[in-house]
């Protein structure tokens, strides 16, 4: 029985779309891909999501570098969230996406209690007001989701504080790379994520971040030292301080700590100190 699809890089029309998606609806699939597919236009986009919501044993579905997959392919694709019992992967990069699709994913989610990664990375077309409405539908709802993908998105400080409100006490997994609208307010914000004693957070990803100079690293470090969870933080470039990358011991937090303080409040004696590369 056929359980892994994969119909990317393909020059499927819409016709061929249309009997696919019967054909997916009445399957026993698990995995679908469906990356690259520039052939058809958003008629054909919505049979292939109207095939996966009927079928309820896909657990992954991975749509990506789509220009065709935009709002109204997202609402239908939505409906998976709310009705499929095994969906644990929703992976949606590169698409054309805007507020009315994130705000239909959203309220799928929020009844949704097997999604457990979520990618939106690379979703310019979704504003900054859309990002903030879409965290503000999962505040307070039960979704189980551990992993979030955002990078390269309109996301701004006030999207970070809503991401904070809606997810930190949550998420496993962050990565949040290269969102230009977020300056040193947003990612000391960030830093709380890290430091509130009832976070489950093991990766934070939020490089490379041009924002991100001392007064941001020292935010960390002072929300490391009591931090039990966290595994893996990368902080990228910076204008001081380059590369850092810690697998987080006791040790490390304290060396991390210390370092920090030490080029914060003593720049005048040390000069323009570096980090060293921490792997």
């Amino acid at each position: 029985m056929l359980e892994d699809l994969n119909l990317g890089h393909n020059e499927i029309c819409n016709e061929s779309a249309f009997v696919l998606g019967g054909a997916i609806a009445r399957s026993k699939l698990k995995e679908i891909h469906l990356n690259e597919i520039e052939s058809i236009t958003s008629l054909g986009w919505i049979a292939l999501a109207s095939g996966i919501v009927g079928c309820s044993s896909i657990e992954e579905i991975e749509a990506n570098y789509n220009d065709e997959l935009c709002d109204e392919v997202a609402v239908v694709l939505a409906n998976a969230l709310v009705v499929n019992p095994s969906l644990a992967v929703l992976d949606l990069r590169h698409n054309s996406i805007g507020d009315s699709g994130v705000m239909a994913i959203g309220y799928g989610l929020a009844s949704n209690t097997t999604l457990k990664n979520l990618d939106l990375s690379h979703s310019r077309s979704i504003s900054s007001a859309g990002w903030r409405t879409f965290f503000g539908i999962l505040r307070n709802s039960n979704y189980s989701l551990e992993k979030l993908f955002l990078s390269d998105n309109n996301i701004d400080n006030e999207g970070v504080i809503a991401i904070i409100d809606t997810f930190g006490t949550t998420l496993k997994l962050l990565r949040f790379v290269q969102n230009p609208l977020i300056t040193i307010v947003g990612f000391r914000a960030l830093a709380t994520l890290v430091y509130r004693p009832n976070s489950c957070l093991e990766n934070l990803d939020i490089s490379p971040a041009v924002g991100i100079i001392d007064e941001v690293m020292l935010s960390f470090a002072n929300a490391l030292v009591n931090n039990n969870t966290m595994k893996s933080l990368y902080l990228g470039n910076s204008l001081n301080i380059t590369g850092l990358r810690c697998q987080m011991s006791s040790v490390t937090k304290l060396i991390l700590k210390v370092f920090v303080l030490l080029t914060t409040h003593y720049r005048k004696f040390v000069g323009h100190l570096k980090m060293p590369l921490m792997t």
